[in-house]
């Protein structure tokens, strides 16, 4: 299984419903985006951080569960599925 196709499993059983767009790997927060999967719907932005602790951060654990933050400092990795001039 690839990166990207782990990423679109695990989006996927946390957000049936919502269609993957992006997912941003950095230093300090990890982020995600989704819209309702039709042209025009709002984009939502999710994101995970290993160095705070709120409500928000607790839902997309496990989307980024092993993937650290240290890694990715000044070498930040995006993911996409849809590009914005495709939604």
């Amino acid at each position: 299984m690839t990166e990207k196709e782990m990423f679109q499993e695990r989006f996927a059983k946390i957000m049936p419903d919502q269609r993957l767009l992006a997912i941003q790997l950095n230093g300090f927060s990890h982020s995600v985006f989704y819209d309702g999967g039709a042209k025009g719907t709002k984009i939502h932005r999710g994101e995970y951080s290993a160095y705070t602790n709120t409500a928000q951060d607790a839902q997309w654990k496990d989307l980024f569960s092993g993937y650290g933050h240290l890694s990715y400092q000044h070498n930040a990795q995006e993911i996409v599925w849809v590009m914005p001039e495709d939604r």
